[in-house]
């Protein structure tokens, strides 16, 4: 079963490729390196509540639960 945190990370990506956005810019956007962004998304470095919420934020979402709402949007249309 897939985590929240994978199901965040995904949707990172796609958010990120629908926006014309690339990870180093927006990593920048956030004030961390594309290193620590990759590692948090990719569940090698700790991804909390307030990681996600400022992330969601970056990409034009109210806050961590709503871009997941999004992102469990995807999957449904993924799986259609």
């Amino acid at each position: 079963m897939e985590t929240t945190r994978m199901l965040f990370a995904r949707a990172v990506n796609v958010r990120l490729e629908q926006i014309g956005l690339s990870k180093g810019e927006f990593a920048t956007k956030l004030g961390i390196s594309q290193a620590t962004l990759s590692n948090r998304l990719a569940g090698r470095r700790r991804l909390d509540t307030d990681h996600m919420d400022s992330m969601a934020q970056a990409l034009g979402f109210k806050d961590a639960f709503a871009f997941i709402a999004y992102a469990k949007s995807l999957d449904e249309m993924a799986a259609a």
